[in-house]
């Protein structure tokens, strides 16, 4: 019988220090509030904010650690947006300033 690899906490992609430091940089550009539905923490008693890859990472692996291929999303929406759709939610202004940063 085969046993099932089960990824450890920490290890892969999101657990790199390059994510950690390029995802850390995107909450400090766009601020903790979800640019799609405007939710911030303490505006319910759960949920929680993701830095969301525009365009997904397994389709654009090049803009993986991009900034300017982040946003800042609600775990709701973000679940709802998936890997399926490349809706950028940020203002015109908050993708240009990413862009030259």
């Amino acid at each position: 019988m085969r046993r099932k690899k089960t990824a450890k906490k920490g290890k892969g992609f999101y657990g790199q220090w390059a994510w950690k430091r390029v995802r850390y940089e995107a909450l400090k550009l766009h601020g903790q509030r979800c640019q799609c539905c405007g939710w911030q923490p303490g505006d319910t008693k759960s949920g929680h904010l993701v830095v969301d890859h525009i365009k997904p990472r397994k389709k654009y692996p090049e803009l993986a650690l991009d900034r300017s291929n982040l946003q800042v999303l609600c775990n709701d929406c973000n679940m709802g947006k998936s890997d399926h759709y490349e809706d950028d939610w940020r203002s015109f202004d908050e993708a240009f300033s990413a862009t030259i940063q």
